[in-house]
């Protein structure tokens, strides 16, 4: 059975495409892209060779292994000179960590049909840097899965498409924070996006208490960060509640 987060992931990735499952782990995506029928190559890699005996003791159970190729390696270095393989998924990551593979082989990162990330933190750093490096946005999902609530951004080839400054002047918030937040996430309000920055900004106003009781230097200039983008985050918050 699917899990939430893997069925969002599996609707965002195009049937007619060779596919590679970045840090596959159990392989639980391949073997979902099997019975689908997925049409082209099914890839499932890791860097560890632990989980990759996982995902091939799951396929042979599944019955898939036939059908899906397993490799060893770092990132999207496995599939580096392959034309038949045009979406790369690398989900389950913390943000910095997408970056760093996909910046360790980012030709091949802009080669690619479609790149669907699911970042398990950092989700801003990572959105930022994709900007930054003109990837086109094409969408963005959210899914509650047992209590917490997953960020997945597409992104591939095309005009960059992170133009947010039309709302940044309607919010009156900063363009970068939007960026950060999700611009597609924004534009079609998303129903978990309220609750999403609910719970980051009670993170915030919890991490702004402990800092009350220090005294020192650099407690007060975090104290003073935090405060500024609160006042933001709830100018966001706001327009969503409107």
């Amino acid at each position: 059975m699917k899990t939430s987060r893997l069925g969002a992931i599996l609707d965002l990735v195009p049937g007619d495409c060779g596919v590679v499952d970045i840090g596959t782990d159990h392989a639980l995506l391949p073997i979902a892209l099997v019975r689908r029928g997925q049409q082209g190559v099914i890839i499932g890699s890791d860097c560890r060779s632990g989980p990759l005996e996982a995902a091939r003791s799951n396929l042979i159970e599944s019955g898939c292994i036939d059908r899906v190729e397993l490799h060893l390696g770092f990132g999207l270095e496995v599939v580096e000179g392959r034309s038949d393989v045009e979406a790369a998924v690398l989900a389950g990551f913390g943000g910095k960590n997408i970056v760093e593979i996909l910046e360790r082989s980012l030709p091949q990162a802009r080669s690619l049909r479609l790149l669907i990330l699911q970042p398990m933190r950092d989700g801003h750093h990572l959105r930022c840097w994709l900007a930054d490096q003109e990837f086109c946005l094409i969408d963005e999902e959210l899914v509650e899965e047992d209590g917490r609530i997953y960020e997945i951004i597409v992104v591939g080839q095309g005009s960059s498409n992170w133009d947010v400054d039309d709302l940044a002047e309607a919010m009156g918030a900063p363009r970068s924070l939007l960026v950060g937040l999700g611009p597609c996430l924004v534009k079609k309000r998303h129903p978990l996006l309220l609750s999403l920055l609910n719970g980051r900004k009670e993170e915030m106003m919890d991490v702004t208490e402990n800092l009350q009781a220090k005294e020192s230097e650099r407690s007060r200039r975090r104290r003073q960060e935090l405060s500024i983008q609160l006042g933001r985050l709830e100018k966001v918050i706001q327009w969503l509640s409107g």
